[in-house]
Parts: C-alpha cells; sequence; structure tokens
C-alpha cells in the first residue's frame, strides 16, 4: 500500500516508526534502509540523499560524540512522514553538548580537521533543526514541496 501517492486527502495520518540501536557504527546502515522504506510513495523520496545524509551523520554523531562508541548505551530514532513533514528526533544516552560551542568547520584553522562537519551538513539539509534536552537530543525537519 503506498504511504501517499499525491492523490490522496491531506487528513492521512502520518507514519511513524521507533528504532533503538546500539552505539555501534555498524548499525547505521540497516536503519537507514528501513527509514529509507517509509519514504516510497511520498513527497520526501525526492529528498531521500538529503534524509539519508541527515540520518548518517546524525546516528553516527549520536554514537561517536554522544554516547562514545559505548556499545551499552543506546541511540533511539523516531521518524514521522506525514504529507507535508518529515521529522526525525535522534536522541543518546550521553552527557549533551552545547551547539553555540562547536567549533565552525569553515574557518581556516578548522579546515584541516578531519571531523566537524557533521552538524552543519544536517543544518544545511535540513529545514529546521532545534537541539533539545542538555544537547543529546536533535529534532530535524523538512518540509515538502
Amino acid at each position: 500500500i503506498p504511504l501517499w501517492d499525491g492523490s490522496m486527502p491531506s487528513e492521512m495520518g502520518p507514519i511513524s516508526r521507533h528504532f533503538v540501536v546500539p552505539s555501534a557504527l555498524e548499525e547505521i546502515p540497516a536503519c537507514i534502509t528501513e527509514i529509507q522504506e517509509l519514504l516510497t510513495d511520498t513527497p520526501f523520496k525526492e529528498r531521500e540523499s538529503a534524509i539519508v545524509t541527515i540520518l548518517r551523520e546524525g546516528i553516527a554523531n549520536a554514537i561517536i560524540h554522544g554516547n562514545r562508541m559505548q556499545q551499552h548505551l543506546q541511540v533511539t530514532i523516531d521518524v514521522q512522514v506525514s504529507h507535508d513533514s518529515f521529522q526525525l528526533l535522534i536522541a543518546d544516552q550521553g552527557r549533551g553538548f552545547n551547539r553555540k560551542k562547536v567549533p565552525d568547520p569553515r574557518t581556516q584553522s578548522n579546515l584541516s580537521r578531519e571531523s566537524g562537519r557533521g552538524l552543519l551538513l544536517i543544518e544545511e539539509l535540513a529545514d529546521d533543526v532545534t537541539y533539545q534536552g542538555n544537547g543529546n537530543q536533535v529534532q530535524v525537519t523538512l518540509k515538502a514541496g
């Protein structure tokens, strides 16, 4: 059954999924694949590459920086797809962070760093990004159209 084929009324309810994964980078591809399947026949199929990048960077940040690769800690991913929005909440069990204190990867002193671009990518690709809790939750919204 298509999630949304463009002809259904806007009253169609959202589709939601909840994922819990251990802090292991090898868990990311399977999670992304399941979420990609939710995009089939939705207005967000055309933004799939952006969504995949957001997921990859967001989940990796939660695993590496949030949970510090401690596999006993979990990352939760909540996805909601409706006719007009794709919403994502990624949460880790780490201490959190202050977004304003993360160095800008575009400055001369940070250009040669091997990491530090994930948040910038997420913020550039999404329509809205908010950091919640103590910074250990990121909510990302993409709008249709």
